[in-house]
């Protein structure tokens, strides 16, 4: 199992290198295609969702392509299917009682869990 937590995001590029060692890319071109599910579900006020935004950029401007990032908002009954394919789940800051909450009503947690069982 994988697993890289950060409060900070990819705020160094040490950090940023840590998360392609886990995902296994290793050129340019392969971060180019790295498929991420993007949960910005936790960001309810507008600062938060200003980070959410930074967030995103900023996996961007390492080079990930802008339509490789899939938002994936957990306002349903989320099955394994939807992020099979997805190289990495990115869990952006917010609210962390709210998304706590939407992941046990949209049943994200086995199913990250199988995700991260099985990449």
């Amino acid at each position: 199992m994988k697993l890289l937590l950060t409060s900070t995001g990819f705020s160094s590029s040490k950090i940023f290198q840590a998360f392609l060692d886990l995902i296994n890319v290793d050129s340019a071109q392969k971060i180019s295609e790295v498929q991420i599910a993007f949960i910005p579900t936790a960001a309810i006020s507008e600062e938060e969702k200003t980070h959410v935004d930074f967030s995103r950029q900023e996996l961007i401007s390492f080079g990930i392509k802008k339509e490789n990032i899939v938002d994936f908002h957990l306002d349903h009954k989320v099955s394994y299917d939807e992020i099979k394919d997805m190289d990495a789940v990115y869990v952006c800051g917010g609210n962390t009682f709210y998304l706590l909450h939407a992941m046990r009503v949209s049943n994200f947690y086995p199913v990250l869990s199988q995700f991260l069982q099985n990449n």
